[in-house]
């Protein structure tokens, strides 16, 4: 099954900030939590690319992103990100990666809040707890 799913420029900002941490944390504890180094590769090769393409598309700001999932078993996803025109004057980013990854993803986010703590994870990412628990709340394949 693949899914979707829609974050706003706020939740999308507060996922890649929190992702980009991941390389910090020790690779054997990310292997027990099924994230392999090549995952953490595409996680974060696709999260820096559509924000440098958010980036560059910005009008008037942006409304967040739009992350599908290619269903586990397929061959890997290395569809383009892309932006397109959302409400007003305003753009959106569109990307695609392995659901396995995408099913991780929110625990791993939360790995890093506790491996960190808050007030260390504040300091790099600039998120508060409530925030990152937020924006992996709306991580969440449903």
């Amino acid at each position: 099954m693949k899914w979707q799913i829609t974050l706003t420029s706020e939740e999308f900002a507060t996922v890649f900030q929190v992702t980009v941490q991941l390389y910090e944390l020790e690779e054997s504890s990310l292997l027990e939590r099924g994230c392999s180094p090549e995952d953490l590769g595409i996680l974060l090769s696709e999260i820096r690319s559509a924000r440098a393409v958010l980036r560059g598309a910005r009008l008037a700001g942006s409304s967040g992103a739009v992350i599908r999932t290619a269903k586990d078993g397929e061959p890997e996803p290395r569809t383009a990100v892309s932006v397109y025109a959302a409400e007003g004057n305003q753009a959106a980013v569109s990307f695609e990666i392995p659901e396995r990854i995408a099913r991780e993803w929110p625990s791993l986010l939360l790995f890093a809040q506790s491996a960190f703590g808050e007030k260390e994870l504040y300091y790099r990412t600039g998120y508060r707890a409530d925030e990152v628990q937020k924006a992996v709340d709306a991580l969440r394949l449903h």
